[in-house]
């Protein structure tokens, strides 16, 4: 079973109120089903190129495309193929409207590349009156022209041999003159999507060469397949479904923002990331022929996955842990919340504290409640290992939200559990998800901008002080970002002097974010 819908803005009619919203649905399609899909239907398609208000055929055809194919769940009952266009002026004579199709399709395989890209049954009207009267098929039948090799092997041969019988949407390619080049991209990628693992593929190529590059790739993998898509900024690969392997393509024009934030760890799935003409990433880690046992230490085999990995100290107050059980295999349950439940060298901590137990109670809100532990300076990297405080884990519900990441949730919920960000700050950086550590950072400064409580002068000082540079550049750049919108500047509160260290610090954020809402109301005055 299956089915497919449109979304769009539509003009008022048909016993349609008019403005964004579903078009028409077709096949089997449950309500719950529709209202989680529109979620991940963009509204926006922007590449930086001018649209014109009556563009021909051939312009139509070069316009930007996004098609992304994706499933919600790790087994991969069902996947979704959304085929995303411009649209042109909508109902109310603004422009950038956006014609989302949208097909669901049962079965374990993803579908091809060669099947559905610029598939002649997938609608791409334009303008608000094909929009409105556009008719969509419930799946895709008819191939598009990736199906044709002998256009693939050209593309990565590096010349097309018949440039005038080109597909109208590959009439402005250009290839990569580097065959040899081509050939091992298209092999490395393919080899890391093919690994065990799950992994993310993250190409950075011009736009109307994705396509190629993903069934070229696709032909490599073999029927198993991957999720795609073929348009992705930075910024969206987040809202992306991961839910197995998957290839994703950036334009040029992204390239530094992908970089800066693939260094702040914003982006999910441990992306491997490749460049179209500059050197190979290491793929070492993918080949799954070179891997070999290993015999672990007695202590490697005590040390719970997420622990801080530092030598124990003498007077450590945590007797080492019994062999834990094997992980389970299942995609939810890899990372369990045991796995990052560990302490942290905490910054703040006195020495002279009594332990904690290694399994502490459940947490309670209470549990959370704001802790004021007297401030001692951060030891040098060559000072022997100092007891720990005990701070509170992770939950699964945050661990949640650091993969979806909500800066509206994060904002409600820290402003709810006051001290929580200040055990965020300070856990240390394995007892989180890999790369997800700046998010977390992100999320706790932003709380400080909205409401900042002069009991925490100090603490916050100390930890700033205690974060490299890059660091809190990252987790600035992504609180200016992501929260622009979600803090309201005009209910801010700071119970702190703007002078001092924290004050200046969240005064700089504050104005940079009154900035970037400024620009974002300019973009949305001029449409």
């Amino acid at each position: 079973m299956g089915g497919a819908f449109s979304y769009a803005s539509f003009s008022r009619g048909n016993g349609r109120a008019g403005g964004w919203g579903v078009g028409s649905k077709v096949g089997d399609i449950s309500p719950e089903e529709l209202q989680e899909l529109i979620t991940y239907v963009p509204t926006t398609l922007n590449n930086g190129t001018r649209i014109p208000d009556f563009p021909s055929a051939q312009e139509r055809a070069e316009l930007v495309h996004r098609t992304a194919v994706f499933t919600l769940t790790e087994e991969g009952e069902k996947w979704v193929t959304m085929v995303s266009v411009p649209a042109g002026i909508d109902a109310t004579g603004r422009g950038g409207n956006v014609f989302t199709y949208t097909c669901v399709t049962d079965g374990g395989i993803p579908p091809a590349p060669a099947q559905v890209l610029f598939s002649p049954d997938v609608p791409t009207p334009f303008s608000i009156f094909e929009v409105d009267k556009v008719q969509i098929p419930e799946k895709i039948v008819r191939k598009g022209p990736l199906a044709i090799d002998a256009l693939i092997d050209d593309f990565l041969a590096g010349e097309f041999q018949k440039p005038t019988a080109l597909p109208a949407p590959f009439k402005s390619v250009t290839p990569n003159p580097d065959a040899g080049y081509n050939a091992r991209l298209v092999s490395a990628m393919a080899q890391v999507l093919s690994s065990k693992k799950k992994s993310l593929v993250v190409l950075v190529a011009p736009e109307n060469q994705a396509a190629l590059w993903i069934a070229a790739t696709a032909r490599e993998v073999g029927e198993l397949g991957f999720g795609y898509s073929t348009f992705e900024k930075p910024a969206g690969i987040a809202e992306l479904p991961l839910g197995t392997s998957t290839m994703v393509v950036v334009p040029e024009s992204e390239k530094l923002r992908l970089t800066e934030m693939v260094k702040a760890g914003a982006i999910p799935g441990n992306p491997v990331v490749f460049v179209l003409c500059e050197s190979l990433p290491d793929i070492s880690a993918y080949d799954d022929s070179a891997v070999q046992p290993q015999q672990s230490t007695a202590a490697e085999q005590l040390r719970p996955f997420g622990e801080p990995q530092a030598p124990a100290a003498e007077a450590s107050p945590f007797p080492p842990e019994a062999p834990r059980p094997p992980q389970p295999t299942r995609f939810t349950e890899q990372q369990p919340l045991g796995a990052y439940n560990a302490t942290s060298p905490n910054p703040f901590a006195d020495v002279s504290a009594a332990p904690a137990p290694v399994n502490p109670a459940p947490e309670t809100p209470e549990s959370i409640a704001p802790v004021h532990p007297p401030v001692e300076h951060r030891a040098s990297p060559s000072a022997a290992p100092r007891t720990n405080a005990w701070v509170p884990p992770l939950t699964q519900e945050e661990i949640e939200h650091l993969y979806n990441y909500d800066p509206a949730w994060w904002l409600e919920y820290l402003n709810t559990y006051r001290g929580r960000a200040i055990h965020l700050a300070i856990l240390d950086r394995s007892c989180y998800p890999e790369g997800y550590y700046t998010l977390a950072l992100a999320a706790a400064i932003a709380s400080w901008v909205q409401l900042f409580h002069s009991p925490y002068k100090f603490l916050v000082q100390e930890i700033l002080r205690g974060l490299d540079d890059d660091t809190i550049a990252q987790a600035r750049a992504l609180v200016v970002e992501r929260f622009t919108g979600v803090i309201k500047l005009d209910r801010r509160r700071m119970g702190i002097d703007s002078q001092s260290e924290p004050g200046r610090f969240i005064m700089k954020i504050t104005e940079e974010i009154a900035r970037n809402a400024q620009g974002q109301w300019k973009v949305e005055d001029y449409g």
